[in-house]
């Protein structure tokens, strides 16, 4: 699905309160989010259970890149794990798909 430069971007993060690499990814999540210009949603799992279902969810953090209808544009492959959460690093990959180039 290709974004359409009007539509509003929202960078979404599922997590809970006990995971440790959640609260290792926000921090970064949230300066990407601010260089990006987005909004940054975090959705705890155990609060939305049908949407982790809806979504695919099944770890957390998992970070999706949503339009206001709430349709993932992209998975936020630099959130997976086993990659050292970088705040820039994101923040390209934002820039990347919120401009089409994934």
């Amino acid at each position: 699905r290709a974004y359409r430069s009007s539509e509003k971007m929202n960078l979404v993060m599922f997590s809970q309160t006990t995971c440790g690499p959640c609260r290792q990814l926000r921090p970064h999540l949230e300066a990407a989010a601010k260089i990006a210009g987005l909004v940054l949603e975090i959705w705890n799992v155990d609060d939305n259970w049908p949407l982790c279902q809806k979504y695919g969810v099944v770890r957390t953090p998992t970070v999706f890149v949503m339009d206001d209808d709430l349709i993932v544009v992209a998975k936020l492959e630099s959130t997976e794990p086993g990659v050292t959460p970088n705040a820039l690093n994101i923040a390209d990959e934002l820039v990347m798909i919120t401009n089409g180039n994934v």
